[in-house]
């Protein structure tokens, strides 16, 4: 990773920005809600980039026309952490392959899934990338209903001083 300070609604923005016209050409509603002030993190910037962005085709892929996705980035007030959350009304995963999409390569199974292209790489490698970081990615789903992918980032990402007073697992020195 390279680790900078930068104001982390910049890379997530510039992820909507790539993704909007894919959703617009399936006629998908996409839209982000991010936080008004400047939230400096101490992060990869083109990792938060990349890991936003293959949230977000994920998320458009599996929508039908007429669904949408939805983009919220804030901080948690009771943790401070740094939640990323990308929802969608789309064709869901069932509970039993959830482990499987989060593998390399591993993807769902059944003729709605099989009609979408893909590697299979998105969510294994935006969960690396997040562990990278020192945070956790979580998906919830319902078949039918849609999907929530959540990127929680500890909150000394949050802050543009050094976080070692807070990294016991000396996860700053790993990655810088």
């Amino acid at each position: 990773l390279a680790i900078e300070s930068f104001d982390a609604r910049e890379p997530v923005s510039a992820a909507v920005a790539l993704v909007r016209p894919q959703a617009e050409d399936k006629g998908v509603r996409l839209s982000a809600v991010l936080p008004p002030d400047v939230l400096t993190a101490s992060a990869d910037r083109r990792a938060l980039k990349q890991m936003t962005l293959n949230l977000l085709s994920n998320a458009t892929k599996f929508t039908p026309a007429g669904g949408t996705v939805t983009l919220s980035m804030h901080p948690d007030p009771a943790s401070g952490d740094l939640r990323i959350a990308v929802c969608d009304t789309g064709i869901g995963i069932e509970p039993h392959l959830i482990s499987k999409v989060m593998e390399p390569f591993g993807q769902a199974e059944g003729p709605m899934a099989r009609s979408f292209g893909g590697t299979g790489l998105g969510l294994p490698i935006t969960k690396s990338l997040t562990e990278l970081h020192g945070g956790t990615l979580a998906l919830d789903s319902t078949p039918g209903e849609g999907t929530c992918v959540t990127i929680t980032l500890p909150e000394w990402r949050l802050r543009a001083t050094s976080p070692a007073d807070d990294d016991p697992q000396g996860l700053e020195a790993r990655t810088a």
